[in-house]
């Protein structure tokens, strides 16, 4: 054991230098004029470049038309005026292109692509052209099979949940029909538009609502390059940010039997700081505790031989997160015995802190989790996006990493007295399907 301490030691020493490279967000920022923001990362240990281009609106903006961010982003992959449908992501493969996709979250949607270091020019034109010219290939025939791949997707997601636990009826409990946060389901998104798509890119997919992040082995005139791809673009307008918080002031219990489902469930969500705020790395740092195996040990000593599972999750956006406890029962577990137990359990924890080796184990798990992350430099420029669309410098790592550090029982314990309160929360109580 002592041989293999050693061996593991001497090999982190090995990788130091490496981890402490690929953890450092240096960069040069500049803004064309037409307000493109454009962020560059050099590193030149692979001959590869990562270009990421952010508009700075997702689904949080789309409450009008709910869905339409989702719907968007698909039809980005279907063709321009001078693009056939996917033509831009097989010439992009066939140039040695690999993961190249897109994602839409709450505040922007990204565009990414990874490519060998002389594809930059080819990745940059097809990302100008879709900038100016999606809007001619928007079609009947494209938004309605686009529709029907978003709604599929809807209905994988909620049919692969575990059976009982719904994470649709507990936001749809905390956050009312008009938050930006409410779930969207199928028949709301089968009403959108090809209109609606046109006016949306024609608003918001301009250089003066986008963020460009290009890192890797980029070329000396790399902002020459951008120039001339995108200097002659125009548009873009910043769409308002809607209100977040939300301030439940009484307890919400949803009591129902799930269909196929032989086991009860419970599941918990109270809103917690939203992500970077004081208070969100707390939040993370208890989950990770509690979901160490602390909650199932302390709901185990409440309620013997009646917990399957039970696990915790922060999930953290901009302005308003959520706290989440979830739990599985035996068929015989009574749901209400079961909440009462996790309750007891989480009382507990405002008599018993958190240990400091328990917090500083989790947080060092946050730190190289974070660190891990940005090994890959497309993991790099898609860090750099999210730093951009909260409002931090595409540096902020440091900062990141120290929220963190400075997490301790006291500021745990505030977490707890301030968050964890019964009435501010949503319970969900699934009694599972009786036998015939």
């Amino acid at each position: 054991m002592r041989v293999l301490s050693t061996l593991l030691l001497a090999l982190l020493l090995l990788l130091l230098p490496a981890l402490a490279s690929a953890g450092e967000l240096t960069y040069e920022r500049t803004r064309l004029a037409n307000g493109l923001d454009v962020i560059t990362h050099v590193d030149r240990r692979l001959p590869l470049v990562a270009v990421n281009l952010s508009y700075h609106v997702g689904s949080m903006h789309d409450a009008e038309h709910p869905g339409l961010a989702h719907l968007v982003e698909h039809l980005m992959f279907r063709g321009t005026r001078h693009l056939g449908d996917g033509e831009g992501d097989r010439l992009l493969a066939e140039a040695g292109a690999v993961g190249t996709n897109a994602s839409t979250v709450y505040d922007h949607t990204s565009y990414h692509t990874l490519a060998p270091s002389q594809v930059l020019p080819l990745a940059l034109w097809i990302e100008s052209d879709r900038m100016a010219h999606l809007r001619p290939a928007i079609s009947d025939r494209t938004v309605r099979e686009e529709i029907q791949t978003v709604v599929d997707e809807w209905e994988f997601r909620v049919q692969t949940e575990r059976h009982g636990l719904d994470h649709d009826a507990l936001w749809a409990a905390l956050f009312p029909p008009e938050h930006p946060f409410h779930p969207v389901g199928p028949d709301r998104i089968r009403h959108l538009r090809p209109a609606d798509v046109r006016d949306w890119v024609h608003r918001f997919h301009g250089p003066s609502n986008a963020t460009l992040v290009l890192a890797g082995d980029l070329p000396p005139d790399v902002l020459e390059q951008v120039e001339a791809y995108f200097g002659h673009r125009r548009g873009g307008e910043t769409p308002p940010a809607p209100p977040l918080r939300v301030e439940p002031t009484r307890e919400q219990r949803i009591v129902r039997t799930a269909e196929l489902s032989t086991t009860a469930t419970v599941a918990m969500a109270w809103p917690s700081p939203g992500l970077y705020e004081p208070g969100d790395a707390d939040a993370d740092v208890l989950m990770a505790t509690l979901d160490a195996g602390l909650l199932r040990d302390l709901v185990e000593d409440e309620l013997p031989d009646a917990l399957l599972s039970i696990e915790t999750a922060q999930i953290s956006r901009v302005g308003q997160s959520l706290f989440m406890v979830a739990a599985e029962g035996t068929p015989t577990t009574d749901p209400e015995q079961l909440l009462a137990a996790i309750d007891a359990s989480l009382e507990e924890l405002h008599t018993r802190p958190l240990t400091k080796a328990e917090i500083d184990r989790a947080a060092r798990r946050f730190a190289t989790n974070t660190l891990r992350g940005l090994q890959r430099i497309d993991d790099r420029a898609q860090q750099i996006q999210r730093y951009v669309a909260a409002g931090k410098d595409p540096d902020w790592l440091d900062e990141d990493l120290a929220r963190y550090a400075a997490v301790d029982a006291e500021s745990i314990a505030r977490f707890i007295h301030a968050t964890l309160r019964t009435d501010r929360r949503v319970v969900l109580l699934s009694h599972p399907v009786e036998s015939p």
